[in-house]
């Protein structure tokens, strides 16, 4: 059953409209959905591309945590109109408004503000937006495709290489005005909800696996996100998938450090967290990802879910309750 492109797995009724019905626990839909996008890997890169070449670190840090669109969308922070809401609007310097010469971009005033690190908000392939939409904004927190970057932000978001390659030059021009990148990275939960939520990815190809089940009655979700679904960080090749992942990000995007959502929940073990969980200690011991940032959310929704300074070395972590204020 398909609704806007959505598939579910199991069978629906909809007026046509707004109202759409149906049960997960009951008849299954034995249509199956595919999405496919055509990408050569070879095109991804920049004129000039070196992922090796970062900023060196700062004696202190300044984490400025920002929204790819909304930062370079409103015609204030100076970036061309056509680039606004887009990864191109971080590779301009300057540009020029209304014929009164050269005004600075955001860039500069991250550059003002003393900011070492920029914390880019979810940017890679996500649910909720219409990719083709202008006016579509989601923060992200709805992951479909960990390893590609979100299509909305690009100028060209029906051919992979295009999106992949804007992403890196957004890198490589924060690195070159000095900026390390941090990533946030939602790794706890995805965007098919929970058992009536649509069948988009992981649900088809393991859903047993992948997700987290009540141990009394196996056909339901233990959700411990408040999105519906919970990754199982006990299942060994969740972890890999995870690990693979942020290095990927890390080594071929050129990422330099990530804040890990709703972490706690990454560190549960028979529902329980614990700081000596494989997946830190996957972490830690990786020769790539131990020498980076890594910022752990310390909460979620499960029992007991509150463990900010609990993680331990090397882990840093926000204090929520001191941020919000």
């Amino acid at each position: 059953e398909s609704l806007h492109g959505v598939y579910y797995d199991y069978e629906l009724t909809f007026d046509g409209e707004k109202t759409v019905t149906g049960d997960p626990y009951a008849r299954a839909c034995g249509v199956n959905g595919n999405r496919s996008m055509v990408c050569n890997l070879k095109k991804t890169d920049p004129q000039v591309w070196d992922e090796d070449k970062r900023p060196e670190p700062s004696p202190e840090n300044v984490i400025y945590e920002l929204h790819v669109k909304e930062f370079s969308w409103d015609a204030s922070g100076g970036f061309k109109k056509e680039n606004r809401g887009k990864y191109r609007a971080f590779t301009e310097e300057h540009t020029t408004l209304h014929g009164n010469g050269v005004h600075p971009t955001g860039l500069d005033y991250l550059k003002e503000l003393g900011v070492t690190h920029v914390q880019i908000m979810p940017a890679y392939d996500y649910g909720s937006v219409d990719e083709k939409s202008e006016t579509d904004f989601n923060w992200g927190y709805d992951p479909v495709n960990y390893n590609v970057p979100e299509g909305s932000y690009s100028t060209d978001p029906e051919h992979g290489e295009v999106r992949i390659r804007e992403f890196k030059e957004m890198i490589q021009a924060l690195h070159r005005n000095g900026f390390r990148v941090i990533m946030d990275v939602v790794y706890n939960h995805t965007c098919e909800s929970g058992p009536e939520g649509p069948t988009i990815c992981w649900r088809g190809l393991d859903n047993l696996s992948y997700y987290r089940h009540t141990k009394d009655k196996i056909s339901r979700l233990y959700d411990t996100t408040g999105c519906g679904n919970t990754l199982d960080f006990t299942n060994t090749h969740v972890t890999t998938f995870a690990v693979d992942s942020l290095r990927y990000w890390a080594k071929r995007i050129g990422i330099d450090g990530f804040r890990f959502d709703l972490a706690a929940t990454l560190a549960r073990l028979d529902g329980e967290f614990t700081r000596y969980h494989p997946f830190l200690y996957a972490l830690r011991s990786d020769m790539l990802l131990g020498n980076l940032k890594m910022i752990m959310e310390p909460w979620d929704c499960g029992p007991n879910g509150w463990r900010t300074g609990e993680f331990g070395i090397p882990f840093a972590e926000w204090n929520d309750r001191f941020r919000d204020c």
